[in-house]
Order: C-alpha cells, then sequence, then structure tokens
C-alpha cells in the first residue's frame, strides 16, 4: 500500500512540475492566452487535489486494518516526528 501511494504521489509530483513549466511558459506567449493560463492553472489544483485525496484515503485503509495497539503506535511515531 505504502509503494503504491508513493508512486503515485511522485508521478503526481510530476505532472504538478510538467503543468507548472507549461505556465510559466505561456506566460512570455504575447499576447498571453488567459484562458489557456487558466486551464492549466486548473489542472494544476486538479492534481494537487486528487494527490491530497489518495493521502487521506490511503491513510483511511491503513487505519481500517491495524489493531488499536499499532494506531497508538502510529500516533507516538507521528508526534515524535513532529517534535523534530
Amino acid at each position: 500500500m505504502k509503494l503504491g501511494l508513493k508512486k503515485d504521489l511522485i508521478t503526481k509530483d510530476a505532472r504538478v512540475d510538467v503543468i507548472k513549466v507549461d505556465i510559466h511558459a505561456a506566460m512570455w506567449d504575447d499576447p498571453i492566452d488567459v484562458n489557456a493560463v487558466n486551464a492549466l492553472i486548473d489542472q494544476k489544483y486538479e492534481v494537487k487535489k486528487a494527490k491530497s485525496k489518495a493521502t487521506i484515503n490511503a491513510f483511511a485503509d491503513l487505519k481500517k486494518i491495524l489493531t488499536q495497539e499499532q494506531k497508538d503506535k502510529m500516533m507516538q511515531m507521528y508526534k515524535e516526528k513532529q517534535k523534530k
């Protein structure tokens, strides 16, 4: 599950990076096609939204299969990581 999510997030991050490059390139057009740039911005945030939702779904799926002891340990590890 972790590897699948990680691969999906990497793919989505790459897609966001490509869209950023496309937006930057479109900003140099003369005249700027505002509708095209707006469409790229919409795409960028759709990908970011999908990334967030995939992370939440994976976390929810994980919590469904963990025992209470494992959930407690996970929360302890999370809190320790946040302190750093």
